[in-house]
């Protein structure tokens, strides 16, 4: 949807650590999966609260060597907004980027403003969901292990068991 509202070759979801930009939804570019922090325009994009926009890559002081750059993709425009969390960790960006020198308009730049807040807000979901999950599996650990009757799993493919609560043990 952002690059195509935008008008754009390509759109990437990523999340961003120390070391890597990790690639998690991409439309227009393949077989990119990750790319070193030091590359990324992400990384300059995860320390604005706002949007971060480069007109002409090639022009512009920061990126004019970048191997994104001059090499191939050989891309010119970037504009990507921060994921950031209700408790202000960056997570990543969600960016769109052409082949040419390019720039947003204001309404293109507050619908990826927008979309950026719809993806933290299914990334936080998820994570919330997870949580709930993990902490379920913990109380239902507790409860089978203390539980009077004897409770085990086995695994139906090598008929061995897989867990067993004190008591069945």
């Amino acid at each position: 949807a952002a690059a195509r509202i935008c008008e754009l070759p390509v759109s990437i979801v990523c999340l961003v650590d120390s070391e890597r930009v990790w690639i998690k939804s991409v439309l227009g570019l393949n077989k990119v999966v990750e790319i070193p922090r030091t590359i990324g325009f992400c990384p300059y994009t995860i320390n604005q609260e706002n949007i971060f926009e480069v007109c002409d890559a090639s022009k512009d002081n920061r990126f004019h060597d970048n191997p994104l750059v001059k090499d191939e993709p050989h891309f010119r425009y970037y504009a990507g907004v921060p994921l950031i969390t209700n408790d202000g960790y960056a997570l990543g960006t969600l960016c769109v980027m052409d082949y040419k020198p390019n720039e947003l308009s204001e309404d293109k730049k507050t619908f990826l403003i927008n979309m950026a807040k719809a993806a933290t807000a299914i990334i936080e979901s998820k994570r919330t969901q997870e949580h709930k999950r993990i902490s379920l599996e913990h109380r239902l650990g507790d409860v089978t292990e203390v539980a009077l009757n004897e409770i085990y799993l086995i695994n139906a493919d090598t008929e061995k068991f897989v867990y067993a609560n004190r008591t069945a043990q």
